[in-house]
């Protein structure tokens, strides 16, 4: 059993959201004017993670929704659902590794949610003026469910006054 409250849950998104925003100011503030490539700023660096805890009381179409909302609600987060089964059968002390059970084998079941940063625009970060600011807002338009957003109301991205001719167009086709 996991002792977080749905609160501290929440609280770690909303945290992970925050942390991957942040991770753009600093890729943007990394990025020198001499440097020619702006994909060079794009250090790898671990992937934060949050584990929500098994959600036994939710159905599976409940726990489709449960990734839906999250989406909307935090769009620079993607989640995936993780199935674990373990072997909760106690072993006799003697019994060596591999040796079959002398009990009837438990297998116990759990659905886990992972969610992590979405990494689909991440490779525009460095050819933008104020990728915190514009990111978001693009992952938002891209993850709204149909007839939330006004078709002709599209997101803008402010690009680096500096940028060149031939990475303004790699601009285009990242998108």
């Amino acid at each position: 059993d996991d002792p977080r409250t749905p609160e501290s849950v929440l609280e770690s998104i909303r945290n992970l959201q925050s942390t991957i925003v942040a991770s753009l100011q600093r890729r943007d503030s990394n990025r020198t004017a001499s440097s020619s490539s702006p994909t060079a700023a794009n250090e790898k660096s671990p992937e934060p993670v949050v584990w929500i805890p098994p959600l036994a009381t939710l159905e599976r179409h409940e726990r489709g929704r449960f990734h839906r909302t999250l989406r909307t609600l935090f769009p620079m987060l993607q989640s995936e659902s993780v199935t674990t089964t373990t072997d909760s059968t106690p072993k006799p002390p003697n019994a060596r590794d591999g040796a079959p059970p002398t009990t009837a084998t438990t297998l116990v079941t759990s659905h886990r949610i992972k969610v992590s940063g979405d990494p689909l625009f991440f490779e525009l970060a460095p050819f933008l003026y104020q990728p915190e600011v514009d990111l978001p807002i693009l992952y938002e338009y891209f993850k709204c469910q149909f007839g939330c957003h006004d078709k002709a109301a599209s997101p803008m991205l402010r690009l680096r006054p500096d940028l060149e001719r031939s990475q303004r167009g790699r601009v285009h086709r990242l998108i």
